[in-house]
């Protein structure tokens, strides 16, 4: 074991409670940088996905946003040169954090951010 590593272990007690002051100062870098989103709106595409989609919408039915592409059942201004990807673990995000949280920006930028960090 190297001495940093000595230092480190003998400062925190163990490697376990490194490893947990590490994650908990990269999560806090995390959050200090992304977390600011979630005062935001919707951006780009995110309304017409989000927002303006039935199947993310609340009282989506999650077996039938398994059974649809990205973009099915949208506006028809969104759906103008978009690619039809097929992305259902997407769209039950979106369906559950509304109907965890409500709809809105910005429960699902919370969300979003948590995950990612």
């Amino acid at each position: 074991m190297t001495t940093r590593k000595r230092r480190i272990i003998a400062w925190t007690g163990s490697p376990v409670q490194a490893l947990l002051i590490w994650m908990c100062l990269i999560g806090s870098l995390g959050w200090w940088v992304f977390g600011k989103t979630i005062e935001h709106g919707y951006v780009i595409d995110d309304a017409g996905i989000v927002r303006d989609n039935p199947n993310a919408a609340a009282t989506a039915e999650l077996t039938q946003v398994f059974q649809k592409h990205y973009w099915q059942d949208t506006p028809a201004a969104e759906k103008a040169n978009r690619n039809f990807h097929y992305r259902p673990l997407t769209i039950a995000s979106y369906v559950l954090v509304t109907r965890s949280f409500g709809p809105g920006p910005a429960a699902q930028h919370a969300v979003n951010v948590g995950l990612h960090i």
